[in-house]
């Protein structure tokens, strides 16, 4: 998944996905290093395994209240998510 904010910070930074599958919730946060001296892709990855569907994604966007509601996305596929 890649993040694509309204204006500022071109790669999402600070932006938070919760993805809801099959009873399950996943959650990643984009940032742009793990530790020291690191970079971190900008792209956001989660597993389904043997899942075949995604039932909802969620976008916390930085200084945001309410998240942005995906439902249904497509599986197998770099999505790109715009605020």
């Amino acid at each position: 998944m890649k993040l694509k904010p309204a204006r500022g910070n071109r790669d999402g930074y600070g932006a938070k996905v919760r993805l809801h599958a099959g009873g399950a919730v996943q959650y990643r946060e984009a940032h742009s290093s793990g530790g020291y001296l690191t970079q971190s892709s900008s792209i956001l990855h989660f597993g389904l395994g043997a899942g075949t569907a995604v039932e909802r994604l969620e976008v916390l966007w930085p200084g945001s209240k309410e998240p942005q509601l995906i439902r249904s996305p497509r599986i197998d596929t770099l999505l790109t998510v715009q605020q």
